[in-house]
């Protein structure tokens, strides 16, 4: 969490701005890598492939578009008001850990 140092000599100033920068990694860290996979499916693409591998290359695409849109709106929807995943916010909504752990669990085995 500390960006490199320990959790403990982190102040809970450093915390939030820390938080705040990985929320905002997670988001674009997610289309990243699947616009990477997307890239090499649709170069793959312009070789003269069967008709299935293009069905099995165009699900994927679509599979990959999906995951980064559902891993954003996940994100997105946590926590109520938004702020309250970098920072503590009275009277805030959000997922429980056991919530948490399941979508972490869910978006691991998609990559």
């Amino acid at each position: 969490m500390g960006l490199g140092r320990h959790n403990y000599y982190v102040t809970p100033e450093e915390h939030v701005d820390i938080s705040r920068l990985l929320f905002g990694d997670n988001l674009l860290g997610t289309w990243i890598s699947c616009l990477a996979r997307i890239s090499v499916a649709l170069m793959l693409l312009k070789f003269d492939i069967s008709a299935l591998w293009r069905k099995i290359l165009w699900v994927a695409i679509g599979f990959q578009t999906a995951v980064a849109f559902s891993s954003n709106i996940t994100l997105l929807v946590r926590c109520y008001p938004i702020r309250a995943v970098w920072d503590v916010v009275p009277d805030a909504k959000c997922w429980t850990s056991q919530q948490l752990n399941l979508t972490f669990y869910i978006f691991a085995g998609m990559y």
